[in-house]
């Protein structure tokens, strides 16, 4: 095996300016994925335990939370400050 059972990886993936920290911990049986926003708040988790429906439907799901997250927690000002940065 490459990654050791409990072993942690963590990336940062960019959502409409927006960045999130995606943490993935190899469980036994799959992935532990936690995706947090910068104060280290939890947006959704969840354990992945199959490598295409299980994937595929776990990354919908997190889009849509974090799109939740964006919706909820940011104003008009947020939103234009991140396509002001994106010129």
């Amino acid at each position: 095996m490459y990654y050791e059972i409990g072993e942690i990886r963590r990336n940062f993936i960019t959502v409409d300016g927006f960045t999130f920290h995606v943490k993935g911990t190899k469980t036994q049986y799959g992935v532990f994925v936690e995706i947090i926003d910068k104060y280290e708040n939890l947006v959704d988790s969840a354990e992945i335990n199959d490598e295409d429906i299980g994937f595929r439907l776990s990354q919908e799901i997190f889009e849509q939370a974090i799109y939740n997250w964006i919706e909820q927690n940011t104003d008009e000002a947020d939103r234009i400050m991140n396509r002001v940065m994106q010129w």
